[in-house]
């Protein structure tokens, strides 16, 4: 039986869970949202790297064969005429520059679209671990209040100065057998739980700590490469590092799921309840 400073505290931690689950729900629903952008972004990004590279090739393979018969005519020319055949190749490569320019500014904007992207989803990925991070700690905190109030009662050793102990003592031998029968057995299947549940807390804590330090080491990752200038290997870097921690955090959303389901069957012996 839970005393009322103990029911109101319990109630603020549900309360605190409660509302650190909904940030997490919304975080993740954000981070998938800009993760499917930036997947589009990269495709969009990769074609237009493409087209504007076949361009490129194009436009100089075009001027460098004008320029090449514009010299052989110049070899053939005569000397008045030769300026203005030079005059005519410096306006080609004046224009071959002009056009190359235009086309290393397009790509540099896609290139700079999808970098935005990418470091737009790593913050989200950062903002997602740290929701995780409030939410796991609520819910450690609700369930070691319920723990504690769902705990086996300690026995009561009857001494003669203590007239509540003799009182449960003469209560106890008023009881019917049947009834003490299935009072122990409760107490034994409580006991079993608990056991169950204290080692998948465990578990499930050594899997949680082993997928954080790989979430850590990933992040840092992603801010190194966030530092350093977006040329393509480092573009795709980034990107498999952030689908990688979008993997970890998947996984460390599932990695209570063994003691949720202990849980489970604990809250069917035990009234005090859980969160899920």
């Amino acid at each position: 039986m839970l005393t009322k400073e103990e029911k109101e505290l319990m109630d603020q931690k549900e309360k605190v869970w409660s509302a650190a689950k909904l940030d997490l729900a919304d975080a993740k629903k954000k981070y998938d949202s800009a993760y499917t952008v930036l997947e589009g972004e990269q495709t969009r990004f990769n074609f237009q790297k493409k087209q504007i590279t076949d361009l490129r090739n194009q436009t100089n393979q075009l001027i460098d064969e004008q320029i090449n018969i514009l010299r052989t005519q110049y070899q053939k020319a005569p000397k008045n005429k030769q300026s203005e055949i030079v005059d005519q190749i410096v306006k080609l490569n004046r224009c071959r520059a002009k056009e190359i320019r235009k086309l290393d500014s397009s790509l540099e904007e896609a290139e700079q679209r999808f970098k935005n992207e990418v470091s737009h989803v790593g913050k989200l990925a950062i903002d997602l671990r740290e929701k995780q991070a409030r939410h796991d700690e609520a819910r450690k905190e609700l369930v070691a209040l319920v723990d504690k109030a769902s705990a086996p009662p300690q026995s009561v050793v009857s001494t003669p100065s203590t007239s509540s102990a003799r009182d449960v003592q003469s209560k106890e031998k008023q009881d019917q057998p049947s009834r003490s029968e299935r009072r122990s057995d409760q107490a034994t299947e409580r006991d079993r739980l608990h056991k169950e549940t204290e080692l998948c807390k465990k578990t499930v804590e050594k899997n949680r700590k082993a997928i954080r330090s790989e979430i850590n080491g990933t992040q840092e990752r992603i801010s190194e490469l966030s530092q350093k200038k977006p040329t393509q290997a480092i573009l795709k870097e980034h990107l498999a590092q952030i689908k990688k921690l979008q993997a970890l955090n998947n996984r460390l959303s599932h990695v209570a799921d063994p003691l949720k389901e202990a849980m489970h069957r604990g809250r069917q012996a035990q009234s005090p309840v859980r969160p899920p």
